[in-house]
């Protein structure tokens, strides 16, 4: 069972009780997260739910998510996973949450003094750091056992505490976000949970090199693609990495840095960077090739509905603004997947027309998914662009789907990418 925090409760009122004052309420909580908690946080944005209320959803780890809501009547919840990342993080959001219930006079729901109410651990009330690294054991020896039951009868790999949203292709049993691990690993950890604490990337209470290497090191294995950024939340992202290698490095030089791939990442830094030297140095001395990154691997993309594609891993991912749609792309390709939801008998039909030449055309036909997509090109600033459009359907559901490319080379990469598309 996962481990996180639930709260509910009541912040004090200013006399106006409305949902826009709510909405301020948060605004004024985001100014005041980014005050103290200035080494931790990534990002802090205000956004409203599919009712209209407001919500904040603050980052203080790429792996972490909090989210405070408020609503009319001077309500407030607060939510958050914390068992992905580690006792470390469950004690510093506990301390964070007290310090925002003194700082705006909440009060929470419930009998007062039940620990189990609030935080499943009871470090909230009581402060036992003990019952934190319980919940953390017992949640990561149940996951590696299920886990292992899986594996015997399905076989397959496994990720845990990695973004849904997506499934990296690796060379271990499970993904984990510091590495994929091995059966071996498992073994140990079904013996003697301990054996697994090197998997949480916030395992220490305190924010020393520890925290800030393997901060960097989650990146480097989920977010990273080791090439040179495409937009400017990769860029970021690229920024946060080094920023926090070198912090770590500060530090405590003793650690086990990641000599190879900081180093690889340094090629795509425009600035010079006061370590350069020394990280090439080290990395040449390592004796090893760059390996840490799941990206640099092909991954499956999950989208709404249980839809999901296949693509490389370098490619750069991003949402637009309709929230439908699903932008994957590199320098010279873009794949664009929208879902569609029909009723039954409702889907278009998908079939080759009479005029359709039948290279041009890729068709699909299984028990539980058809599929249609015709090539085309079109010339501009005389380059000869490609796209493939298609849709894909299955049960009174329609991913539709266009990917484009320039060199003629790709034809084979946009079809096996569309024959991919799957519920």
């Amino acid at each position: 069972m996962s481990v996180g925090i639930t709260f509910t409760g009541s912040f004090a009122s200013s006399g106006d009780e409305s949902l826009a004052a709510a909405e301020m309420w948060l605004r004024d909580v985001s100014s005041y997260i980014g005050s103290i908690c200035a080494e931790t946080l990534i990002e802090s944005a205000l956004s409203k739910d599919s009712q209209g209320r407001p919500s904040l959803l603050v980052k203080l780890h790429p792996l972490s998510e909090i989210v405070i809501a408020a609503s009319a009547g001077s309500r407030v919840g607060v939510s958050s996973l914390t068992s992905s990342l580690g006792p470390g993080y469950h004690v510093y959001l506990c301390n964070l949450i007290k310090s925002i219930e003194q700082k705006y006079g909440i009060v929470w729901d419930g009998t007062e003094g039940d620990a189990n109410l609030k935080d499943p651990t009871g470090y909230f009330d009581t402060g036992n750091f003990d019952g934190v690294l319980l919940a953390m054991f017992r949640h990561l020896h149940g996951t590696v056992a299920h886990i292992v039951e899986l594996r015997e009868e399905d076989g397959g790999k496994f990720q845990i505490a990695l973004p849904q949203a997506l499934i990296f292709d690796h060379e271990g049993v499970i993904a984990t976000p510091l590495g994929h691990r091995d059966l071996s690993w498992m073994e140990r950890v079904i013996a003697n949970p301990e054996a697994g604490t090197d998997i949480f990337p916030w395992w220490d209470t305190e924010l020393g090199a520890e925290f800030y290497l393997k901060r960097a090191l989650t990146m480097m294995w989920i977010d990273c693609c080791y090439r040179t950024p495409f937009n400017e939340e990769e860029e970021d992202s690229l920024r946060r990495i080094l920023a926090d290698l070198q912090t770590a490095y500060d530090l405590d030089p003793t650690l086990d840095f990641p000599y190879p791939e900081w180093n690889e990442l340094l090629q795509f830094e425009g600035e010079e960077y006061e370590l350069a030297e020394l990280v090439e140095y080290n990395a040449a001395e390592s004796g090893r090739e760059p390996s840490i990154g799941y990206r640099r691997r092909d991954m499956s993309v999950l989208l709404p509905g249980g839809w999901k594609f296949d693509i490389e891993g370098l490619f750069a991912l991003e949402l637009l603004e309709d929230r439908e749609t699903l932008r994957a792309f590199d320098d010279t390709r873009e794949v664009y997947v929208t879902i569609k939801y029909f009723g039954e008998g409702e889907a278009p039909a998908l079939n080759i027309g009479d005029g359709d030449n039948p290279d041009d055309v890729v068709e699909i036909m299984e028990k539980d998914r058809t599929a249609f997509a015709k090539f085309s090109t079109q010339l501009l600033d005389k380059n000869g662009v490609t796209e493939l459009h298609g849709t894909t359907a299955c049960k009174g559901e329609v991913a539709i789907s266009t990917l484009s490319f320039l060199n003629s080379d790709d034809r084979y990469w946009a079809e096996r990418v569309f024959r991919s598309i799957r519920k």
